[in-house]
């Protein structure tokens, strides 16, 4: 991660790009300069060329084959977060959605003061869990902190944990979670989505990847696409926004980073 963006550093993400793209046109049969695009397809969120250029990766380097089959997986698994996040598909759910769970993926579909019942009726209905958080700080130092609640500050998602589980696309409600360990990041992957373990309450463990980003727009700046900025958009005049670059959970106590996070533990009430 940390050679990928240091050859960024000062540089805007459209430059490196061409110039990765002219590196792998001149050396075309050399994986590793094609890794490299690959990389920053990703980060930009060129998807279709970066699913392409994943596939001639692989072409080039059999060997290389589960690193693009789980980056090809989680580009899909992506394209159907947009879709969803957009209004176009309806989110899946791992298991049988709640009135509240419902209302909250119908609200995608509606107009923004309907939208703003059905979001605001699903909050009421949420369980809300208490726990803690485990937070890396500066130098590494980890902190915990507790909390009452625990929910995405995305006000389309709310109580609502978004994970990429199969190559698909999941909204799992965090009341349904018993615990989730992050893998600290350590390329510009997972920049891009969070690996994590998530043990559920029945005691099952899942291997899942947690989106690090809100969905880009052609209007994303490179802090955006890195995550290295948050903004937030209004959705209506209730106090709903949603959100530009890295992903933050709300407490109620505090905002923090995705990624900055390396633990979460939820009171099971055993």
């Amino acid at each position: 991660m940390k050679s990928l963006l240091t050859v960024l550093k000062g540089r805007p993400l459209s430059s490196a790009l061409a110039e990765a793209e002219s590196q792998v046109k001149a050396s075309p049969n050399d994986a590793d300069k094609r890794a490299s695009w690959v990389q920053l397809l990703l980060l930009y969120g060129a998807w279709p060329r970066a699913q392409a250029q994943l596939k001639a990766w692989q072409a080039l380097a059999p060997i290389a084959r589960p690193t693009t089959q789980q980056l090809s997986e989680a580009v899909t698994a992506e394209i159907e977060r947009e879709q969803v996040l957009r209004g176009e598909i309806a989110p899946a759910f791992l298991n049988t959605p709640t009135e509240w769970q419902s209302a909250l993926a119908k609200a995608l579909l509606m107009p923004a003061d309907k939208a703003s019942e059905l979001r605001a009726l699903a909050y009421q209905q949420a369980e809300e869990i208490a726990g803690s958080l485990t937070v890396s700080g500066q130098d590494e130092q980890q902190l915990i902190v507790d909390f009452s609640w625990l929910a995405d500050a995305d006000s389309r998602l709310g109580p609502i944990c978004e994970l990429f589980v199969d190559h698909h696309y999941y909204w799992v409600p965090f009341q349904d979670i018993e615990s989730i360990n992050f893998q600290p990041p350590q390329n510009t992957v997972h920049l891009i989505w969070a690996h994590a373990m998530v043990k559920w309450r029945s005691g099952q463990q899942q291997v899942c990847q947690i989106p690090a980003r809100y969905p880009l727009s052609e209007n994303s700046s490179d802090s955006h696409r890195l995550g290295h900025r948050t903004d937030w958009y209004p959705l209506n005049e209730e106090g709903h926004y949603a959100g530009q670059g890295q992903k933050s959970w709300l407490t109620d106590n505090d905002e923090y980073a995705l990624l900055t996070v390396r633990q979460v533990q939820f009171v099971t009430g055993e």
